[in-house]
Parts: structure tokens; C-alpha cells; sequence
């Protein structure tokens, strides 16, 4: 086996099943463009959702689009795991000697495939990840584009060195996740494992690149009530990380402060800087200010909730 596609399906409850239906349908028809043998290997919780349910979904998808099915489609129970978890499970069941981890709530473009593997192939002791951004079709789309932690794109098309990328779409060879899985978060925390993660590897000669051209649209928070949540747990989690990182107590709330202080700025800076990128019209600029200075509003309010009622914020917002 060349390729596993390690598919998570959390992230698929928390969009729109229409985003993974586009996600296998992008998917499934780069991987029948290439040679190499692949298998998908899908990850779910029972208590979430049920295999027959995915499988239904997959099979309908298949025939509805005349898909040219995947040899083998694997499915996978690992009862109470989470995100990251759901990872490392099929980072341990995986049996291609390299793995695609691919989320079930993006949607690969045109080329994302090829463009990730041709890169992977020159640097086959490193990570490759393609370009997640978020799309412009919405006012909300177009607010969280250039102000969320995604980047916005450019033309670039180049493969870049970097010390972070996303857990979302990337190629690995399968012996380096097996020495170095995702660590365990801290409690409260659900997201962020991987950056303890990227920091390990780097420190042990493992580099990231991202490829510029290899992109992959993201969508921003379903729902209001994902959007408060989602705001929340993200102030949750910058806090809690600044205490996994920083030794002296007395610096942990000042260290958030000047995270959320930067999210502001970058927000005003951003909004007029790439309103013209993201077809941001003029007459929206106010609103996306308001909007996303609001979301940082809620981003400031996790924190502080964390640092004074450290388990009721540990114990909400799971996301």
C-alpha cells in the first residue's frame, strides 16, 4: 500500500454534511488521476455517530457522482476519541506507507493532490501541507478570511519553510507519526495538540512546508451557537497553552492580553489591507470590523473565565 488517507469525521458534525460530500467527491477524483495504490481509512466515534450512517453516506456519495471507488474504504470505531485522537488511531491502523490526514470538513481544489505529493516526494523526511483558506462566498466568509487564523491567499504558488501549519491536509511518512504522535492536550483544551507537536518534531530535525498552490478551502464557525463556542474555546485554549509554555505564573494573563491586543490590530490592519483580495465592498468594512472585533470580544472572554473559573471553562465549550 502506497497512500492511507486518514479521514477524521468529527469535523462533520460540526459543518455541513454538503462540505464533506464535496470534500470525497474532490478527493476521490484526484486520487483516480494517480498511479500509486491508495486506501481511505475513516475515523469515527460511536458515541457521535454511527458507521452505518458514514458508510450510507459514502456509498450514496460513490453512486450519486460515479465516483470511482476506493480499494479498500475502512471504518473505524475508536469509542470517546476525539480530534487529535482520531488521528493517532489511524496513524497506528494506517497501512501505506505514507499518510494523507485529511479533514472531513475541507474541500481540496483542483490540483491539491498532485501538487502535494510531487512536493512530498522532494522532502520525504518532512511534512508537506497544503494551503487551508477560507472562501469568500458570504459576508461571514469574507469577515473571517482575513481576520480568522488562516492565511489569506495570494498568488504565490511556491513551497515554503515554515513552523506551523495545519492538522487538516498534509502528507507524512507514516514512521515519523508513529514516533511522534499527537501529544495529550491539557485538560479543558480541544485544539492545539498539534503545536506542541510541530515544535517536537522541528526539534528533532523534522521541517514543515506548506505549498502555496496545493489549496483547500475551511469553513468558518456553523451557526451562531459554533460561533460563540468556537470564540470561547479558542480564548480557553490560548490561555491554558501560554501555561504549558511559559514557567512564571505571573506573566500567563499578560501573555494572553498581548495575544488578544494582536488579534485586534491584525483585525483593523487586515480588513483594509486585503478588503479589496477578498471582494470586501466598502460599505462591509464596518460590519466586518464589528463582527470580528466581537469574536475577539468572545476570544477575551474564554481567557478570563479560564484563569478565574478554570473548570467550568475546562469542562464547556467543547468544540
Amino acid at each position: 500500500m502506497d497512500i492511507s488517507i486518514v479521514l477524521e469525521w468529527e469535523n462533520a458534525l460540526l459543518s455541513e454534511l454538503g462540505r464533506t460530500r464535496q470534500m470525497i467527491v474532490s478527493v476521490f477524483r484526484q486520487v483516480a488521476t494517480r498511479p500509486e495504490q491508495f486506501e481511505l481509512l475513516i475515523l469515527f466515534n460511536s458515541n457521535q455517530v454511527s458507521e452505518e450512517f458514514i458508510r450510507d453516506f459514502i456509498d450514496r456519495t460513490i453512486s450519486s457522482f460515479g465516483l470511482e471507488p476506493m480499494d479498500p474504504i475502512r471504518y473505524h470505531d475508536a469509542l470517546d476519541a476525539h480530534y487529535f485522537e482520531l488521528k493517532n488511531e489511524g496513524t497506528k491502523l494506517a497501512e501505506g506507507r505514507k499518510i494523507l490526514f485529511v479533514d472531513s470538513d475541507i474541500i481540496p481544489e483542483d490540483g491539491w493532490l498532485d501538487k502535494i505529493m510531487e512536493a512530498h516526494a522532494s522532502c520525504p523526511g518532512d511534512l508537506v501541507s497544503g494551503l487551508t483558506h477560507i472562501g469568500s462566498d458570504s459576508f461571514l466568509e469574507r469577515a473571517f478570511s482575513v481576520n480568522w487564523f488562516f492565511p489569506f491567499p495570494d498568488d504565490n504558488q511556491n513551497l515554503n519553510q515554515v513552523s506551523i501549519i495545519h492538522s487538516n491536509n498534509f502528507m507524512v511518512d507514516r514512521v515519523i507519526m508513529l514516533k511522534f504522535p499527537y501529544p495529550k492536550m491539557p485538560e479543558g483544551m480541544t485544539r492545539g495538540s498539534d503545536l506542541f507537536l510541530w515544535k517536537q518534531m522541528q526539534q528533532n530535525g523534522i521541517r514543515l512546508f506548506v505549498h502555496q498552490g496545493a489549496r483547500a478551502t475551511h469553513p468558518i464557525p456553523n451557526g451562531w451557537s459554533h460561533f460563540f463556542n468556537r470564540g470561547l474555546a479558542e480564548g480557553r485554549d490560548q490561555y491554558v497553552a501560554i501555561t504549558q509554555t511559559e514557567i512564571n505564573p505571573g506573566n500567563w494573563m499578560p501573555l494572553f492580553l498581548r495575544s488578544y491586543g494582536g488579534l485586534l490590530k491584525k483585525v483593523f490592519r487586515n480588513t483594509f489591507k486585503k478588503r479589496k483580495q477578498a471582494h470586501i465592498p466598502i460599505w462591509e468594512v464596518p460590519l466586518v470590523i464589528g463582527t470580528m472585533v466581537f469574536y475577539y470580544h468572545l476570544f477575551l472572554v474564554g481567557g478570563l473565565m479560564t484563569k478565574v473559573v478554570p473548570k467550568v471553562a475546562k469542562e464547556s465549550w467543547q468544540i
